[in-house]
């Protein structure tokens, strides 16, 4: 239940401010993007991703959000199926959810999730990520939170 109460108040508060400010807004924390490629291409993935200004303002309401209500891990398979409206322009997507006991840095999550979706979708796309980083206070546990979309060439 508290899950569909932060769905709910998270597409609530994204559709309110794409309305008002037409996709401009805040970011999440800054994902190193060549950071991202490199981790790619030291893989064998030949593609690039950039920054989204539409994503990066979806992300800055999910940190809003997530801290509000204590939230470090979600379902993101529910949660990338209620993101299609707030997703014009991108063909594919995925949310992906992690924490330092799986990966390295958020970085390593972003090119995870980039290379998820591309053994989904293919490469022949281009790729946009934002992601953000929080701190459980009571572990100091260190989750990441991930939006990769992609865009026909």
């Amino acid at each position: 239940m508290k899950m569909k109460k932060l769905l709910a108040l998270m597409l609530a508060a994204v559709l309110a401010l794409t309305m008002l400010t037409a996709c401009g807004g805040g970011k999440g924390k800054d994902v190193d993007i060549s950071d991202v490629n490199a981790i790619l291409q030291s893989q064998g993935l030949d593609v690039e991703v950039k920054s989204s200004m539409e994503l990066n303002t979806v992300m800055s309401i999910f940190k809003t959000t997530m801290r509000q209500n204590d939230i470090y891990l979600v379902d993101t398979e529910i949660l990338a199926a209620e993101l299609g409206p707030l997703m014009p322009g991108f063909a594919c997507w995925q949310v992906y959810s992690s924490s330092q006991q799986y990966d390295v840095s958020l970085e390593h999550a972003a090119a995870n999730a980039v290379r998820d979706l591309i053994a989904g979708y293919g490469a022949n796309y281009r790729f946009y990520v934002s992601g953000i980083e929080l701190i459980e206070p009571s572990t100091q546990i260190r989750y990441w939170f991930v939006i990769v979309g992609a865009k026909n060439p």
